[in-house]
């Protein structure tokens, strides 16, 4: 039998092809994952005396950068503990603190481990 080039280079072609794909979809499956994540550490890293006003999340960097409203100093003690026990969070820096009418704002930005 005779090797047919031609149908050889495509075969190789398509197989190229193929690897591409697969790679673009493990790619995303890794960000899908790694977005489920920040996700469910910030939420489960909120105190209920707490809420966030603007969220920036960088999932290949893993960094959440948020504006929050604290209820009074209190509340954001108590928040910026649970950033502290939260063994997901590799480190945390609160900044822009300031009194406003309905309590305490604040800005975060949080390194989420991976």
């Amino acid at each position: 039998e005779s090797l047919n080039l031609e149908d050889t280079s495509n075969e190789i072609g398509k197989l190229n092809e193929v690897e591409g794909q697969l790679s673009v979809l493990q790619s995303l499956r890794k960000n899908h994952a790694d977005s489920n994540k920040i996700l469910s550490v910030l939420a489960n890293s909120v105190h209920p005396k707490v809420y966030y006003k603007n969220t920036d999340i960088d999932v290949l960097r893993g960094k959440a950068k948020m504006t929050g409203i604290a209820l009074n100093p209190k509340s954001l003690s108590e928040q910026v503990s649970l950033y502290f026990k939260d063994k997901n969070i590799s480190s945390y820096e609160i900044s822009k603190v300031s009194l406003v009418k309905n309590g305490v704002k604040f800005s975060v930005l949080l390194d989420i481990k991976k």
